[in-house]
């Protein structure tokens, strides 16, 4: 079976499928969506640590526009022959759309293992779990990206928080517009901002800096960067850092 398939359930995936099919109109053409869950997570919403807000069904998005959802994880991808391998079924494509996103890269740094993270829902349940019942907490967040700046501003409603940047500005890939009113609310919600320096080590009782500093907390959250997923590597194109 040829056609269009897709590698990813997430808004990128979705959508591609939604394009496909507006553009079949009536036409015979296959699309298939390859993803191992049966729900799209919303990342952006994780930060809320509500995960049952985050998931939203496939079938509701793809069944009534046509699009066949294929339960499985894509090991393979072949572009010569046309063929990529999901779990142990072979699908066949006229065309390709690599839509399987991006996943938390974490450091390799002493105690790596107790970090926290939102980047899926069982992450955000893990986090939400330790955070119960907890009064008054302390949270280290690493990273002041978009994920970083959404965990640390949710959190700092409820309890203490240092946000860690290594750059010397908060928010670097956001560009010097938006940062006068990041600063401002972070100023606002009593986030204490820690500049120029990194992670170098975890361990139950906190976090130590690469400025020989150790921060007390209950909890440490990475959010400190992305890589684009493995597959990436069986495709034969330029790749940026990240994989991309």
């Amino acid at each position: 079976m040829s056609g269009i398939v897709i590698i990813g359930g997430g808004f990128a995936g979705v959508w591609s499928a939604a394009a496909a099919a507006r553009v079949r109109g009536d036409a015979d053409l296959n699309i298939t969506l390859v993803a191992p869950a049966d729900d799209m997570v919303l990342r952006p919403r994780l930060h809320r640590l509500l995960p049952e807000w985050s998931r939203v069904p496939l079938k509701r998005s793809l069944e009534p526009i046509g699009v066949a959802h294929l339960r499985a994880a894509v090991t393979e991808i072949d572009t010569e022959a046309h063929r990529v391998v999901a779990d142990d079924r072979a699908l066949t494509y006229d065309r390709l759309v690599m839509a399987a996103g991006s996943r938390l890269s974490r450091p390799a740094i002493p105690g790596s293992d107790l970090l926290f993270d939102i980047d899926t829902v069982e992450g955000a349940a893990r986090l939400a779990a330790r955070l119960h019942g907890l009064d008054g907490f302390r949270a280290v967040v690493v990273g002041s990206g978009f994920t970083g700046l959404e965990i640390a501003t949710e959190l700092a409603e409820r309890g203490e928080v240092v946000l860690v940047e290594r750059a010397d500005a908060v928010g670097p890939d956001l560009g010097p517009g938006p940062r006068p009113v990041i600063e401002a609310a972070l100023t606002a919600l009593d986030v204490e901002v820690r500049l120029g320096t990194t992670l170098t080590a975890v361990d139950e009782t906190g976090a130590h800096l690469l400025d020989g500093t150790r921060l007390p907390a209950d909890v440490v959250i990475w959010t400190g960067g992305m890589r684009a997923s493995q597959l990436t590597a069986q495709i034969p194109a330029e790749r940026d850092p990240l994989g991309r």
